[in-house]
């Protein structure tokens, strides 16, 4: 082969990895996954043949709220406003993030979020709920009951939840990114899922329903993945955004990974990005959540 004909085929294939990559980093919105034939896992599973009924804990009032897209994008804003605000090192007690992805909506997430909502308490999912390009998923749980004279919306109340998650940050300390554990033994796991770096999609299901003379608006949303044991919940870095893999002009979220990886399962790698085991065969284990 002439020296020649391999400089050609080298630029070939630098020109084909280049418009592959240069496609990745044009994503401005993470891409759709097909919703999985959830029965044909070996354990039960949450989305499998599921009745569509409210659990015994609800009142004959509850309802499932309808997520317009109107709703998952204020929540996907503000989870990446405050995702922003880490990312840049404002908060004393946390470093900069080299790498945090940016977050876009799930919508198969969100549908089985729907149905775990669907039990009416915050109790552990004792069925799996793992999903196509999700085999760890993250999970938060929250609700807030106001009498029903009150005048609340949706939104304030969302909003709410995620400050909620937000403020668990006071426990924080630089170690607990490594341990997931906060100081003087304070819950953080909310605050912690929020930031977690990899991660890039989400999806919530919210219901609603009256005790007595209260409303109770609970609020439940799982996550392309959780913080793994001994990892820190994101890559640190000096600068924010050193360690992405594309440029971004976002002016909004500039210190944020934009879209580029959410095609891969972020349960499978680390807060580097890097693949840390292989690919799990499908539900192989029940997962709890609180």
């Amino acid at each position: 082969m002439s020296s020649r004909y391999l400089l050609l085929l080298l630029f070939g294939c630098a020109g084909i990895l280049g418009y592959a990559n240069a496609r990745k980093c044009m994503l401005k919105e993470p891409l759709t996954y097909e919703e999985a034939d959830y029965c044909t896992e070996s354990q039960p599973h949450l989305g499998c043949n599921h009745n569509q009924k409210f659990g015994a804990h609800c009142q004959a009032t509850a309802r499932l709220l309808e997520i317009k897209p109107e709703l998952s994008k204020a929540i996907v804003r503000q989870m990446n406003v405050y995702r922003n605000i880490v990312a840049k090192g404002g908060l004393p007690n946390l470093p900069a993030a080299g790498r945090m992805n940016k977050l876009g909506w799930d919508e198969s997430l969100a549908k089985l979020a729907g149905l775990a909502a669907m039990r009416c308490v915050l109790d552990p999912i004792k069925r799996s709920f793992t999903a196509t390009h999700a085999s760890k998923p993250g999970y938060t749980a929250i609700l807030t009951k106001y009498p029903t004279s009150q005048k609340q919306t949706v939104h304030q109340i969302m909003y709410s939840h995620l400050k909620t998650f937000y403020n668990q940050h006071i426990h924080i300390t630089p170690t607990s990114l490594l341990s997931g554990e906060g100081r003087n033994g304070r819950d953080v796991s909310h605050f912690l899922q929020l930031i977690t770096g990899m991660n890039s999609r989400v999806g919530c299901g919210i219901a609603i329903f009256h005790e007595k003379e209260w409303t109770v608006q609970l609020m439940i949303c799982l996550y392309g993945c959780n913080k793994h044991p001994n990892t820190f919940t994101y890559s640190i870095g000096q600068t924010p955004k050193i360690s992405c893999d594309c440029p971004d002009t976002d002016q909004e979220f500039k210190n944020l990974c934009p879209y580029n990886v959410v095609e891969e399962d972020c349960g499978l790698l680390n807060e580097e990005g890097l693949t840390t085991t292989p690919k799990p065969k499908p539900a192989l284990d029940i997962i709890e959540y609180f």
